[in-house]
């Protein structure tokens, strides 16, 4: 930088100005704000303060050939400031975060539409020093009110960042601030504080959730699931005050320090009469990457005189791992070590798959969601599909999270996912309750009595088609299991054909068939007619049930729809197989 670029920097600090954007800084363009409530500037209405938020650049990981983040920066600015009214201000809140300030435009369809407008025009490629970059995703948070030049504008700005962190934690594009947003908030501040409390009076303790391997009903492990009970009666789960102490690194350490100690206690406890499975247990990514997080494993192993390979560490999704290369290193010291690593929640937040490329982790974790969805939603058979498909390629081991019934079990067994947790299987469990769950867990029959089938992964199109017949079969059987006193009104099976999204194989046989030699035409051809029977002869079931004309249908649900899909996949695959086959 030039001495005359140096003192142009330094003058514009002191007008307020932001070097890298041109625009006003926070202190300033709050200032900005009100003297234009002070000036009499009013509007037929409300007003709103909204505050764009550009997705993880503030914990952004650099790469080899970005552009400098200054000039990303001054590029957005740029792009926002040619969607400015005559009125609006714009300003830089915080790194990332641009705020605006819009008399006049306080109605939710015109919020609603400024705000898409604001999105879709960064989403286009964004000029960056004379070539056009990718574009960039953002989410916005929104408050408006009624003019009133007294009101503190302080007040206003911290209510729309709470609603942009409110988006940024549920995932969505924009969020209008609420009331019932910021007693939310005072809800959790207070659980983060009284938790911190007990932390250090060290009463959180571990629940323990089994991990079993679906296709023979063995024991994997546990995951140890941090709770706490302020009083004798409220146990308070992970959930309502984690996300606030994993964002301190602190706290994240203390929190992460106190879980591995309490974790490998039982490890050895329970090694001592004759258990054998894994423990599992959550630590952020600030823990895993402060310089103290291998001393604290290592104090934790001191504890474990043998198989410290027992011992899992599901590096979760709440923050961003923003030094890879170091998170490597401490992964790969602990391995030599004997402690495996999963990526917890894998496709949501920060777990995404650039980090099961650059890190050496032994295994994933399914989200929850996911699993949930997969008798519903063509997408989440679509994510949990590839996900395991990529998985299988590294050789990983892969754990379902949120196995809430049988058939979703079943649905993933056929996928290829051996291993789940989920209150199908048990709820998380204090420790002396684990023996009385292990002598009453059966798997279920459906579970256990079936094949692996080894499905061709050079045909991917053709196994999301299968899976969506089997997801369409599961669901039929969720439905069937439905006790018949429950009565109308409640689902029967027919509302689920209804409702469930169409089975794809059908059309993948069809234009396979129309593709492909005329031998495979010909299997495919009878793959195709036997999938259309099994479909009639579900409809046929589905009616009787639901018209109460044959409660027996149930019972020939295996016999007249499982049995055929059996052979229907078994077929599938040899013939993919045969087709993959050399000549």
């Amino acid at each position: 930088m030039s001495r005359e670029d140096s003192w142009s920097a330094r003058w514009d600090a002191l007008q307020g100005i932001d070097p890298a954007t041109g625009l006003l800084r926070r202190s300033h363009w709050i200032e900005a704000v009100r003297q234009q409530g002070s000036r009499g500037v009013r509007s037929e209405g409300m007003s709103a303060i909204l505050l764009l938020g550009l997705e993880g650049f503030e914990d952004r990981m650099p790469r080899p050939g970005d552009p400098p983040p200054e000039r990303v920066l001054q590029a957005v600015a740029e792009r926002l400031k040619s969607l400015l009214g005559a009125a609006d201000l714009l300003g830089v809140t915080r790194e990332g975060v641009f705020g605006f300030f819009l008399p006049g435009l306080g109605e939710d369809q015109f919020l609603i539409h400024f705000s898409d407008s604001l999105l879709k025009a960064l989403q286009a490629p964004l000029p960056v020093e004379g070539a056009a970059g990718p574009g960039l995703s953002a989410r916005t948070g929104v408050v408006r009110y009624p003019d009133d030049p007294n009101f503190p504008v302080e007040i206003r700005l911290r209510q729309a960042e709470l609603a942009l962190w409110e988006a940024r934690r549920q995932g969505i594009r924009r969020l209008l601030y609420s009331e019932e947003m910021m007693q939310r908030w005072d809800h959790r501040h207070q659980m983060e504080s009284r938790f911190t409390e007990a932390l250090h009076a060290c009463k959180p303790f571990l629940r323990y959730q089994p991990i079993v391997d679906m296709s023979d009903g063995t024991l994997f492990g546990f995951e140890g699931l941090i709770s706490w009970r302020p009083d004798d009666r409220q146990l308070i789960p992970a959930a309502q005050f984690i996300e606030g102490i994993e964002a301190d690194t602190a706290l994240a350490r203390e929190l992460g320090h106190y879980v591995l100690g309490y974790a490998a206690e039982h490890i050895e406890h329970w090694s001592a009469v004759g258990f054998e499975g894994v423990i599992t247990v959550n630590i952020s990514a600030r823990h895993l990457l402060c310089d103290g997080f291998l001393d604290d494993v290592a104090e934790a192993l001191q504890r474990i005189r043998h198989e410290r390979d027992r011992l899992m560490i599901e590096i979760t999704e709440t923050s961003p791992i923003t030094d890879l290369a170091r998170a490597r290193q401490v992964i790969e010291t602990l391995q030599s070590w004997g402690v495996r690593f999963l990526l917890d929640d894998f496709g949501t937040g920060n777990a995404t798959m650039h980090y099961l490329q650059e890190l050496p982790v032994d295994g994933i974790k399914i989200e929850k969601r996911f699993v949930g969805d997969l008798l519903r939603r063509d997408q989440a058979l679509d994510i949990v599909t590839a996900q395991l498909l990529h998985a299988r390629s590294q050789g990983l081991t892969v754990i379902a999270e949120g196995v809430e019934n049988e058939s979703v079990g079943t649905l993933l067994l056929e996928l290829g996912c051996r291993y789940a947790q989920g209150y199908c299987i048990a709820p998380p469990l204090l420790p002396w309750d684990i023996p009385n769950w292990l002598g009453r867990w059966i798997p279920p029959p459906q579970w256990y009595q079936r094949d692996q089938r080894p499905w061709p992964i050079n045909h991917v199109d053709g196994m999301a088609a299968a899976f969506s017949h089997l997801r369409w079969l599961e669901a039929l059987r969720h439905a069937f299991a439905r006790p018949a006193s429950e009565g109308a009104g409640s689902p029967d099976p027919v509302d689920v054909l209804h409702r469930q999204e169409s089975c794809r194989l059908d059309g993948w046989l069809k234009r396979t068939m129309h593709e492909g030699s005329p031998t495979e035409t010909f299997f495919f051809a009878r793959l195709g007619r036997l999938h259309e029977s099994i479909h009639a002869q579900g409809l046929r079931l589905a009616s009787d049930w639901s018209e109460r004309r044959n409660l027996s249908a149930r019972q020939a649900f295996d016999r007249e729809l499982a049995q055929p899909s059996h052979e229907l996949m078994t077929r599938l695959v040899s013939i993919l197989g045969q087709i993959d086959a050399p000549d």
